[in-house]
């Protein structure tokens, strides 16, 4: 029997494009066909294969074909066929230039037949989920920085959007500054270091919440020469950059003041030759409970420790007066001396 094998297909066609449908047949030949748009016939379409140029949207509707043999004919299934508008973007993305938490919206305009499909792409990477006309962009970082493009596509083709450029500019970074204690005469000095995209040299510095003679330069330096009276103060010193679009950042770091180890007072000792002096003098310091304390000048036969003091039985050659020094130095190496006159009288 007559059958035909392969049946034309349904498809959408672009205005102005060619379509082409085809069968395939099997049983006794030779064939006929006649090809018909509807219940019309096409003229001079004769062949298995059908290709009408330059289509128009009044081609839309069914076409199918009649094949016969010189015993029997059968007919094709009717075939579907859409002529539609291609896609063509009226209006393209347009680029802009943002501060890093701001929001950006870039949307396309096509014409051409429906349903019309979207696709965003950064830097040719598809953004998944990002199918409508409108991409919006919120609380944008340095991340969110590039080329955006959008495919538009309908059923007989696509269109590409000229790429926009978003600009994000983030603030400046700044480096941490680790905390430090100082003491009464030290000169601090300290370099803020901080980058951003733009030009270093325009960056400017700021401080807040330091001490009243704490300075900053032009280029970052932070300068301070510790005055008398802030033992025990800590400074928590905010660092200011501010980049030539007029973004800042700020960054925290501590200073404290050290306290000097202090002697009590012992007033000048004295004592008879060949009769046990001794004497303990004690240094305390708010900041440091781990003091080391020497002596210095000690009379010959003289000893001096840190926990049982000052001890010396002076021979009869040694009556007179000796200065002795002690020292307390804390941990961060401030020294605190106590100058003691002592006297060994005569029996």
């Amino acid at each position: 029997p007559l059958e035909i094998t392969v049946q034309p297909n349904d498809t959408h066609i672009a205005i102005a494009g060619t379509l082409n449908m085809s069968v395939v047949v099997s049983g006794n030949g030779p064939y006929a066909y006649q090809w018909y748009y509807g219940s019309e016939k096409i003229t001079g379409a004769t062949g298995s294969e059908l290709e009408i140029t330059g289509m128009t949207r009044s081609n839309t509707g069914t076409y199918d074909v009649k094949v016969s043999n010189s015993i029997e004919a059968v007919a094709s299934r009717d075939a579907e066929v859409v002529v539609d508008e291609p896609i063509s973007i009226n209006f393209h993305p347009i680029g802009t230039e943002i501060l890093a938490g701001e929001s950006a919206t870039m949307f396309a305009l096509a014409s051409g037949s429906g349903p019309q499909t979207f696709q965003w792409h950064k830097d040719s990477v598809a953004l998944d989920g990002l199918i409508a006309n409108t991409l919006v962009i919120e609380n944008a970082t340095k991340a969110d920085e590039g080329f955006y493009t959008v495919i538009i596509a309908n059923t007989v083709g696509f269109q590409i959007s000229d790429e926009a450029l978003l600009l994000v500019n983030a603030p400046p970074t700044i480096a941490a500054i680790d905390p430090v204690i100082v003491s009464t005469g030290d000169v601090y000095e300290v370099q803020v270091v901080a980058d951003d995209e733009g030009d270093l040299s325009k960056l400017r510095y700021g401080i807040q919440n330091g001490p009243e003679t704490m300075s900053i330069s032009k280029s970052g330096l932070i300068q301070w020469t510790v005055g008398s009276g802030l033992e025990g103060n800590s400074y928590n010193i905010r660092m200011i950059v501010i980049d030539q679009d007029g973004l800042a950042a700020g960054r925290n770091f501590s200073v404290t003041v050290n306290h000097t180890p202090k002697w009590e007072d012992i007033g000048p000792q004295s004592g008879k030759e060949q009769n046990l002096l001794a004497f303990t003098p004690v240094a305390t310091d708010l900041d440091d409970t781990d003091l080391v304390l020497t002596a210095s000048g000690l009379p010959a036969g003289a000893i001096y420790d840190a926990a049982s003091g000052f001890s010396w039985t002076p021979a009869s050659n040694q009556v007179g007066a000796y200065d002795v020094r002690f020292t307390a130095t804390d941990s961060h190496g401030v020294k605190s001396e106590l100058l003691t006159k002592v006297t060994v009288n005569a029996n």
